[in-house]
């Protein structure tokens, strides 16, 4: 589980009309997000890259639902890779 976690307990299950709701603070949520990226997942155009990416989630009664990343989560994103681009030697 994911540190400073707020939201709806794990595993939930959902009824019609039900809904979850999964809280995370932007700071630990963006670190995670590019922590857990290989840097050359985003290479070579890192803001193309995060502009076009999107939230999954599954469910086990056999669904997938897709959304994209809001608009703050995008630039916030973007403001911390091109600090660690700034800050590292150019993927090879």
């Amino acid at each position: 589980m994911w540190p400073h976690y707020e939201g709806t307990a794990l595993p939930a299950k959902l009824l019609d009309g039900d809904y979850a709701q999964f809280n995370h603070p932007l700071d630990v949520f963006a670190d995670a997000i590019l922590k857990g990226l290989d840097r050359r997942s985003l290479h070579p155009w890192p803001y193309l890259r995060i502009g076009t990416m999107q939230a999954i989630v599954s469910t086990t009664a056999g669904k997938t639902f897709y959304a994209t990343i809001t608009k703050e989560l995008r630039q916030e994103l973007a403001s911390r890779v091109r600090v660690n681009y700034e800050n590292q030697a150019p993927v090879s």
